[in-house]
């Protein structure tokens, strides 16, 4: 029986073309890989997400996503909207339910509740 995955590495990207934005990547042991992004502040939102937000999710169930939003939430005693650690935590987050929806092998939007139009 193989064993479940875990998350084995988190990865973030900027590129010149947009100074403000920074993206997340977050792999996992069974070679899926989530992306997340957010903007403003992208000096101090990439390193908080190595600096605190690393620590606790590598080596860790990528699909425990409520498990993981609250740890961080609490770990990092984010007010949701504001800030540099809401910020890092809602790109991670946002690459966590990218890769959940990869290995159900279904579009992020079907898994975040379906179309709300044609």
């Amino acid at each position: 029986m193989a064993s479940a995955p875990v998350i084995s590495r988190i990865e973030t990207i900027r590129s010149p073309k947009y100074p403000k934005g920074i993206w997340v990547r977050i792999h996992s042991s069974d070679g899926l890989v989530g992306l997340g992004e957010t903007s403003f502040g992208p000096d101090a939102i990439e390193a908080h997400i190595h600096e605190a937000i690393a620590d606790y999710l590598l080596g860790k169930d990528p699909n425990q996503l409520d498990i993981h939003w609250d740890a961080m939430a609490n770990r990092m005693k984010v007010v949701r909207g504001r800030g540099v650690d809401s910020s890092a935590v809602s790109a991670v987050d946002m690459a966590l339910w990218d890769l959940y929806a990869k290995r159900v092998k279904q579009p992020l939007y079907q898994v975040l509740g379906g179309l709300s139009r044609d």
